[in-house]
């Protein structure tokens, strides 16, 4: 009593047989009976109705197509208000939206919001709202609208628009990505790029059957966009618009092409004659294949988009738009992901998590897809950022998206990680208030012919994140080993502090008993998923089991979830993780491991940020920063720092005057699950300290050493340190380092050379310029040093091996683009830079016609542990000649670890290299 609760993302059709309905349900939880009144609204808080009835002592109900009872429209976005006004009533709601051609449910509770009482409806509106991109466009010139077109009352305008870097409100151009016009060829492809502009006063609303655009061709009717299911709205003050729609091949000579805005006359407006845009232009003779002027009966609804008028449209492109080739520019020197020791956080509202979303091709031929709502349950506007949280990557600086959300309304993002960022992968998302507060919720299904099965997904506020002493636990979980009966079970997490965390996961069987331990590394807010988790530790069937997870991360939060899939239909059902006040299961004491299997050459990369990763993670690991250290170094000198870290690691140290040695053996497992093996031997000499300064000398040999079976660059490291101290312990210095020798991983002899630059009134933990190169045989890996603070470095070489990597190499300024297809079928590309199964895109030399790169390379790797067996096809693109010619000879190398298994030569022909295929 005194509360309310709200249900959001419900939809209703008046269909038995398409759409969905929405049950919804009712618990007394109190010892009398109680009344209930149930409020419907529209997704914009346009009311439906108000229902309400009695509730008995401790009874259950659930109310049927419960929309029906208040309305004989269809309700493609809706949501209800809940409340007791029984003193002293307490209850629990949910609903279960259910799709009526599989019957598979999702259950969604009620979360309780500030007021005790229901939302008073509001006709302003609040762009920008970004309808659901669910339209479908037909090829058929004659539409009959099949409901009422937004009424008449204050009148609109709709106009033809010229976006911010197009040379026109309609742009044909015989190339995609671009909003420039020309570079037209008879019987070739041509291109189409269109926006058309709500002036407003308020939203506009294209009912179901009612033309947005149509476009003509020679003032034939080619394709119209029309919204097949559900209403489009395109706000006041937004544009809706298209890119690089393909029109198919015209015949070489002139052709008109025009678009025109409500085609149907359906939207009463102030101005009727500026809907319209058209281009004539010249499609030039070439001998070629013959005329196809075919165009797909549906254009995808998916690339209809919605922006602000203040925005351009190329930031949610699918294809090459002009964003994306200045990003194609910026990835070649974009920094490594290093991440501060702290979290990012961008407004004073605590972030909300969905901690799995998903516009990827799964396992056993399914397609996950995710939609997110969000709601306004306040009394002023709220704006709300979304940031794409990239699977199997740090998230410093993720891709974002702003929406503007009024008073009680809701925003259905369908597709979300489509329609709104243009990416096809696993991620996780974060949303976080900018202005007011929000309810998230999100849905996540498998769609299929026959309809969705889908898993219903909340959005979890940040200070809910398993934090370091507690632990989660996953229960009901299951795994068969067949890939076509029974159940699996996929494991995921969301990584919420601004720092690498390691988690800790043991798997139990239902009795309790161990079946196995995996520790895992996460980036700054990385998301990771590991499919069939249970088979990490075990190729025998699980009927029930339950996973518990912890961090032995100082500082560190995180959010997990286990997501079972029913392997004969695709459904999955999504179990967070329940946490509990103390930590797991405890870490296991180093012991001897048996010795490891032939190793991998360490990458010179992975090297460079494990050092920065480490100089970030001190502060929380009580150890200061760098001010703290050289104040330790003025007052007690360097042996006392030695001797704590020996009495952390009693067993393996060797404490010496000035020098530490550490003997891993044959096999040495730390808390955190990675093992180590070799002597390390860190010594250093001619210390000298002041008030002022600070030098030392200092040497690093590592003897047959390897962490986590992999072999550094460089066994022997030497350089010095010589550090300044002002009066208020600010520290500015410079640290060399060189070296050079071979490892049991290379043939010839590596080397390291570079200098650090720090400076803590600029950075407290992290160098602020300098530059290291290290040189693997044929190949120079070079880091950058930046001043942002957070370790990051702009890194320039081939690129990472792991399990498997495919290198492509050639001399010129052009830019060649790397394409390999993993065995699910997914691509990596340069538009597509990260697969679901951690295959990623690290280098792309050249980008947007921005070198020469003296070494042009792209590459493409899988981590270890990572590559999923089976043929990988990869070839190469001419992206573009950069005004060189002739076209570049190219080869392609094939890594297995460090070792290169395969090596192909050749010559780009027209626009690609043939399709060349690896079984791994």
């Amino acid at each position: 009593f005194g509360q309310e609760g709200r249900i959001i993302q419900l939809t209703h059709n008046s269909s038995s047989e398409s759409g969905f309905r929405t049950n919804v349900g009712f618990v007394n939880a109190s010892l009398f009976r109680i009344r209930v009144v149930v409020d419907f609204y529209r997704w914009n808080g346009a009311p439906l109705g108000t229902k309400a009835f009695w509730l008995e002592t401790a009874s259950f109900t659930q109310k049927d197509r419960y929309f029906a009872t208040v309305t004989g429209d269809d309700v493609s976005d809706g949501y209800v208000s809940v409340r007791t006004s029984t003193p002293g009533g307490r209850f629990f709601a949910y609903a279960s939206v259910v799709d009526n051609r599989t019957g598979d449910p999702i259950y969604i509770p009620a979360q309780i919001v500030e007021s005790g009482v229901p939302p008073t409806p509001t006709r302003t509106p609040s762009p920008p709202y970004i309808p659901t991109s669910t339209a479908t466009p037909s090829a058929s010139p004659t539409r009959t609208p099949t409901s009422t077109p937004t009424p008449a009352g204050p009148e609109f305008n709709l106009a033809a628009f010229q976006p911010q870097g197009w040379d026109g409100p309609l742009v044909v151009s015989g190339q995609p990505g671009t909003n420039t016009s020309g570079g037209l060829v008879g019987n070739q492809p041509a291109y189409l790029d269109w926006a058309l502009l709500n002036e407003g006063p308020e939203d506009v609303v294209f009912p179901v059957g009612t033309a947005i655009l149509q476009l003509d061709v020679d003032g034939t009717p080619l394709v119209a966009w029309i919204p097949q299911t559900e209403d489009y709205v395109l706000p006041a003050g937004s544009y809706a618009f298209i890119l690089d729609y393909d029109i198919g091949s015209l015949a070489p000579g002139q052709h008109t092409l025009a678009t025109l805005g409500d085609p149907d006359g359906q939207i009463p407006e102030t101005n009727e004659s500026d809907n319209s845009a058209s281009f004539t232009g010249t499609w030039s003779q070439v001998m070629s294949v013959k005329q196809d002027v075919s165009v797909p009966a549906v254009p995808d609804m998916r690339r209809l988009r919605t922006a602000p008028i203040e925005q351009a449209p190329t930031s949610v492109s699918s294809n090459r738009s002009p964003a994306e080739m200045e990003w194609k520019r910026r990835l070649s020197s974009r920094p490594s992901r290093i991440q501060p020791a702290g979290p990012a956080t961008k407004s004073a509202g605590e972030a909300i998590y969905i901690p799995a979303a998903a516009h990827v091709s799964g396992a056993v031929g399914t397609n996950w897809r995710t939609d997110v709502e969000l709601h306004n349950a306040g009394s002023t506007q709220g704006q709300y950022e979304v940031a794409l949280l990239r699977r199997d990557q740090g998230n410093l600086s993720p891709q974002t998206a702003v929406y503007n959300v009024g008073p009680d309304r809701s925003l259905r993002l369908n597709d979300v990680l489509f329609t709104v960022f243009g990416f096809t992968g696993g991620a996780a998302l974060r949303i976080t208030p900018l202005s007011g507060s929000a309810l998230v919720t999100s849905r996540t299904y498998n769609l299929t012919d026959q309809g969705t099965f889908g898993q219903y997904i909340s959005g979890a506020p940040q200070s809910e994140a398993i934090a370091h002493g507690s632990q989660g636990v996953l229960i009901q979980l299951s795994q068969h080993p067949s890939s076509t009966t029974g159940f699996r079970t996929n494991l995921g997490f969301v990584n919420t502090v601004g720092s690498p965390i390691t988690v800790r996961v043991d798997h139990f069987s239902a009795l309790g008993n161990l079946i196995g331990t995996r520790p895992y590394s996460l980036a700054a807010f990385e998301h990771k998923q590991i499919d069939r988790t249970f088979r990490t530790v075990t190729q025998n069937e699980v009927t029930d089991g339950y996973i518990v997870v912890s961090t032995s991360t100082q500082g560190g939060r995180f959010f997990a979830y286990a997501s079972t899939v029913d392997n004969a239909t695709g459904d999955p059902v999504y179990i967070p993780a329940i946490v509990l006040g103390a930590a797991g299961p405890p870490p296991p004491t180093p012991t001897p491991t048996p010795t490891l299997g032939p190793g991998i050459l360490m990458d010179p990369r992975t090297s460079v940020e494990q050092l920065f990763v480490l100089l970030g993670t001190l502060p929380s690991q009580g150890q200061g920063n760098i001010e703290d250290l050289v104040l330790t170094i003025q007052t007690t000198g360097i042996q006392p720092m030695l001797a704590n870290v020996a009495n952390q690691l009693p067993g393996i140290s060797t404490l010496g005057t000035n020098s530490l040695q550490l003997n891993f053996g044959n096999g040495y497992t730390f808390n955190d699950g990675t093992v180590a093996t070799g002597v390390v031997t860190l010594a250093f000499s001619g210390v000298q300290t002041s008030p002022t300064r600070v030098t030392f000398s200092y040497s690093l040999e590592q003897l047959g050493f390897r962490y986590e079976n992999a072999y550094p660059p460089v066994e022997s490291i030497t350089g010095m340190t010589d550090l300044t101290v002002d009066s208020a312990g600010h520290v500015a210095g410079t640290m060399t380092l060189s070296g050079s020798g071979a490892t049991p991983k290379t043939a010839t002899a590596n080397s390291i050379a570079g200098n650090v630059e720090w400076d803590t009134l600029v950075c407290p933990n992290y160098p602020i310029d300098g530059e290291v190169t290290i040189q693997v045989g044929d190949d120079e890996h070079r880091m950058d040093f930046t001043d942002v603070c957070d370790g990051s470095f702009v890194y320039h070489g081939p690129g990472s091996t792991g399990d498997i990597a495919f290198r492509l190499r050639w001399d010129g300024p052009q830019d060649l683009d790397i394409h390999v297809i993993e065995p699910s079928g997914e691509e990596i590309y340069f538009g597509h830079t990260a697969s679901a199964t951690g295959g990623q895109l690290d280098v792309d030399s050249n980008a947007g016609c921005s070198g020469p790169d003296p070494h042009p390379t792209e590459n493409v790797f899988w981590p270890v542990g990572q590559a999923p067996r089976g043929r990988y096809e990869f070839w190469a693109h001419l992206w573009s000649e950069c005004s060189a010619s002739p076209t570049p000879n190219f080869t392609f190398f094939v890594f297995e670890g460090s070792t290169v298994v395969q090596e192909i030569h050749g010559t780009i022909s027209g626009v690609g290299s043939p399709h060349y295929t690896y079984d791994y």
